[in-house]
């Protein structure tokens, strides 16, 4: 599953997107796993945990980055190699995720949000839809940055948002979700009001 936590300040948006995985096996695999990013997003930073151990990304030649992944997992080592594909998605890919062991991966990015009619829009993309052509050929994609379709895997999502400034005291409204807004002292945080899956994208508006 995912759960995505965000803070606007101002027109300034840095959200964490944290990515559970687990292998539930007995023997050894790799994740591939393809995700979207809204539109002018920066990728600020990448961290692992796993077994109890913190380890941050560090950005590389995609040769150098994808020769340094092999050989860990030649070397029965874990590796983790996140890159960017030609349609702006991005392709994570884990490593000798051992037998029932669990990782948790977050993604953080920032966003300037862009104001169109007197309103901010706050989007989150969820899911990917399946391309018309050959991703391959037509897309540029390799193989394994192509996403896989499934209507019956349901994946946790959870989000909350603090909205803080001026913004606060803004008109918000949820046009994907069912959500909860708590006020503070310049501050409102947004959250779902109730489970969430990884089946559309979020959408908040912010409005004078």
């Amino acid at each position: 599953g995912v759960t995505a936590i965000g803070t606007v300040q101002g027109r300034m948006l840095q959200m964490s997107l944290q990515q559970r995985f687990r292998n539930p096996g007995d023997v050894n695999t790799e994740v591939t796993y393809t995700f979207p990013l809204p539109w002018g997003a920066v990728l600020l930073g990448v961290e692992v945990e796993l077994n109890g151990k913190h380890l941050s990304g560090q950005v590389t030649a995609k040769s150098v980055a994808r020769a340094k992944y092999e050989e860990a997992l030649s070397e029965g080592n874990t590796g983790i190699m996140l890159e960017r594909n030609p349609d702006c998605s991005y392709t994570m890919e884990l490593g000798n995720l051992l037998a029932k062991e669990a990782c948790v991966i977050v993604v953080r990015y920032g966003q300037v949000l862009q104001l169109e009619q007197g309103q901010l829009r706050l989007m989150l993309p969820t899911t990917i839809a399946p391309r018309y052509g050959n991703g391959v050929t037509q897309g540029g994609l390799q193989p394994h940055q192509i996403a896989q379709t499934d209507l019956t895997a349901q994946y946790a999502f959870d989000i909350s948002i603090s909205i803080r400034g001026p913004l606060s005291k803004a008109s918000v409204a949820c046009l994907s979700h069912k959500t909860s807004y708590a006020p503070g002292v310049d501050e409102l945080t947004v959250k779902l009001a109730q489970k969430g899956s990884l089946d559309r994208d979020f959408v908040l508006v912010l409005s004078e």
